[in-house]
C-alpha cells in the first residue's frame, strides 16, 4: 500500500512537503508538484477520501494502551467525550476503532483501508508507542492524546502534569514530611514518566535520598490501590505521606485507608492526580494535581477537524494544556510514629 512517507522517502523531502504538494498548497513550487504527483502516479499512491468525497469527516478513536476497556472509564471516557464534542462543532462524526497492535501488516491495511477514516486520534501506553509509527506511514492525519513526541506528521495533545507534581511533592516537603511513598500505573507511559521525574527531583533538591522501596507499581484498579498501601505500610519504616498517580489507584488506596481505621491526613498524607472531579468524592477531598482530560480530547477534536478543513497550515501540531495543584484536605504535618500494617492489610496496634 502506497503511503506519504514512501512517496517522501524516495524523493528526499518531509511527509509534509509531499503532502502539500498533493493538497496543491501554494507554499510548495509547481516543479516540485509535479515531481510528487508523477511519483505518487507511479507508486499507485490513492488521493485521501476527503479529496474526493464532499461527505461528514469522520474521525476514529483508537485505545491502543493496555489498561483502557471494555468499559472506557476514566480517563479514556473523558477524552473520548472531549474529542466527539469537538468534533460536533464540526459536524465530523466519531467512530471507535478496534486496531490490535500485534496485526500483520495486511491485517492493518484492510482495517484503514475499509474504515472510511479521514483523521485518527489515538492513546498509546509505552507498550503500545511504536504503533505511532506505523499508522503514521497511512496517509491520515493523527492526533496523539495525553503524549507528546516527534514522529514526523504526527500531532499531540497532552496536558502538562511535571511542574505541579513537584509542587505537590514539595508541598509535603514543606509539611515535615521525608517519607514519601510513591505509587505509579504499572505500565508506563510519558504522563507516569513525568510525575515520577517530578518526585524524584523535588526529593534531590531538597536533599532527600531516594529509596526504591518507596516507588511501588500498581494495576490500576481498586484492589491495585489497597495493595499498594499494604506494601507500603508493612515496610519496616513505612512512608508518612503518599503520591499516587492515578485516580483510579487514589480510589483503592482511600479504600483501604478507611477499611484498616488509617485517619487521613493525621496518620497519612495522600496526594494524587485528578483528571476531572474526583477529588470532590473521596473523604477527606483530596489535595491534587488537576488535569482536564474533556478539554484534552476537546482541543484534539477540534484541532484535528480544522486540520482536515486546511484552517491549520502545518501538517502537525502539538497542544499543551497546564495542570495545577489544588490543595484540599488529605495533607497534614508526619505523625510522631508512622503505622503500620501486615502484607496483608491487617494494621499492626502498639
Amino acid at each position: 500500500m502506497a503511503t506519504v512517507r514512501e512517496i517522501a522517502k524516495r524523493l528526499g523531502v518531509s511527509t509534509a512537503t509531499v503532502s502539500r504538494s498533493l493538497n496543491d498548497s501554494s507554499e510548495v513550487s509547481d516543479e516540485l508538484k509535479s515531481k510528487v504527483v508523477s511519483e505518487a502516479k507511479r507508486i499507485g499512491y490513492r488521493l485521501p477520501r476527503s479529496k474526493r468525497l464532499v461527505r461528514p469527516m469522520t474521525i476514529g478513536i483508537a485505545f491502543l494502551n493496555r489498561t483502557s476497556g471494555p468499559k472506557f472509564m476514566g480517563y479514556d471516557a473523558a477524552v473520548w467525550g472531549g474529542v466527539a464534542r469537538g468534533a460536533s462543532q464540526y459536524k465530523a462524526e466519531v467512530m471507535l476503532v478496534e486496531i490490535d497492535p500485534q496485526a500483520s501488516q495486511a491485517e492493518l491495511d484492510r482495517v484503514m483501508k475499509y474504515r472510511g477514516l479521514d483523521g485518527l486520534v489515538l492513546r498509546v501506553d509505552a507498550e503500545a508507542k511504536y504503533m505511532v509509527e506505523r499508522l503514521a506511514d497511512y496517509d491520515l492525519p493523527i492526533v496523539v492524546l495525553a503524549d507528546h513526541g516527534d514522529v514526523d506528521g504526527v500531532s499531540y495533545v497532552y496536558c502538562d502534569a511535571k511542574p505541579p507534581c513537584q509542587m505537590v511533592v514539595e508541598h509535603l516537603i514543606h509539611l515535615g514530611h521525608k517519607r514519601i511513598g510513591l505509587c505509579h500505573n504499572h505500565v508506563m507511559d510519558t504522563d507516569h514518566r513525568d510525575r515520577i521525574e517530578a518526585y524524584m527531583s523535588a526529593l534531590k533538591e531538597s536533599g532527600i535520598g531516594y529509596d526504591p522501596e518507596l516507588i511501588v507499581p500498581a494495576t490500576v484498579d481498586l484492589n491495585g490501590g489497597a495493595r499498594a498501601m499494604n506494601r507500603f505500610l508493612s515496610l519496616p519504616n513505612p512512608p508518612t505521606a503518599m503520591f499516587v498517580i492515578d485516580p483510579v489507584l487514589v480510589v483503592g488506596v482511600f479504600r483501604r485507608a478507611h477499611e484498616i481505621g488509617l485517619k487521613i491526613p493525621e496518620e497519612m498524607s495522600i496526594v494524587g492526580i485528578d483528571d476531572d472531579m474526583l477529588r470532590q468524592v473521596t473523604f477527606p477531598s483530596y489535595t491534587a494535581v488537576c488535569q482536564n482530560a474533556p478539554e484534552v480530547g476537546f482541543q484534539a477534536g477540534v484541532a484535528l477537524c480544522k486540520r482536515l478543513q486546511h484552517q491549520i497550515a502545518d501538517e502537525s501540531f502539538t497542544i499543551k494544556l497546564d495542570a495545577f495543584l489544588e490543595i484540599n484536605e488529605s495533607t497534614a504535618p508526619p505523625p510522631v510514629e508512622s503505622v503500620r500494617a501486615t502484607p496483608q492489610g491487617q494494621r499492626i496496634l502498639v
